[in-house]
């Protein structure tokens, strides 16, 4: 994939912080699904003004984002998490509500 379409791929689809970034576009002609694969790029991870170091990664996840024309279109990615005492909690990602399965943009009122 061209450096120019991963980056408006990016800007298109990823309300982007600059901690995520594209590892991969996957198009399924057949079933018409576009799938968005994303990695978490730093070491650490910063919640309210605090850094933590990454605990571990939860298991891939997707969520449903605003379709490509005619095309369904996934994100997926494996979220961090990190501890805080002794409690494990996970990252925020800038695209969905916590616990959402739909991005913020399919979410989205006109």
């Amino acid at each position: 994939m061209s450096s120019e379409l991963a980056e408006t791929l990016e800007k298109v689809l990823i309300p982007n912080n600059g901690d995520w970034g594209l590892v991969g576009v996957e198009l399924d002609s057949q079933h018409e699904d576009v799938v968005v694969r994303l990695e978490y790029l730093k070491e650490t991870v910063k919640v309210s003004g605090q850094e933590y170091t990454i605990y571990d990664y939860r298991r891939e996840r997707s969520w449903r984002h605003l379709d490509l024309w005619q095309y369904k279109t996934l994100i997926v990615a494996r979220v961090p998490r990190y501890k805080v005492g002794r409690e494990v909690k996970t990252l925020a990602v800038p695209w969905a509500d916590g616990h959402e399965r739909l991005s913020w943009m399919l979410e989205k009122k006109p």
